[in-house]
């Protein structure tokens, strides 16, 4: 996945980012954002579309937002929220924990 890498596209541009450095995606006011370790990218494509071209390793957390779980730090299950590696905090939605769980779980070194 290093090398992997997704290919953002708008209006102006078509801009290639790479996979690792994608922490989480969020639709909000009718456009696609790419939260970036640096910096954001926006698009015009609908969530749905970004998160069919994505490799599993990205998992929706709820309706508007797909997350980078390599990027997750801490799973909150008392208020259903994660940290990422940014210090930023997102919620979970009910329907998405145990699918999130199990995601961390596969991706443990003990599992």
């Amino acid at each position: 996945m290093i090398n992997s890498y997704y290919l953002i596209e708008n209006e102006s541009s078509v801009q290639k980012v790479y996979l690792s450095e994608i922490v989480y995606i969020i639709y909000e006011d009718y456009m696609t954002t790419f939260q970036l370790k640096q910096t954001k990218k926006y698009s015009n494509k609908s969530l749905k579309g970004v998160e069919e071209s994505l490799p599993p390793t990205f998992i929706r957390i709820n309706r508007n937002c797909i997350v980078n779980s390599l990027a997750i730090a801490e799973f909150i299950k008392k208020d259903r929220s994660i940290i990422l590696s940014t210090g930023e905090s997102l919620t979970v939605s009910y329907r998405n924990v145990n699918r999130l769980i199990d995601l961390l779980h596969e991706q443990s070194i003990n599992a």
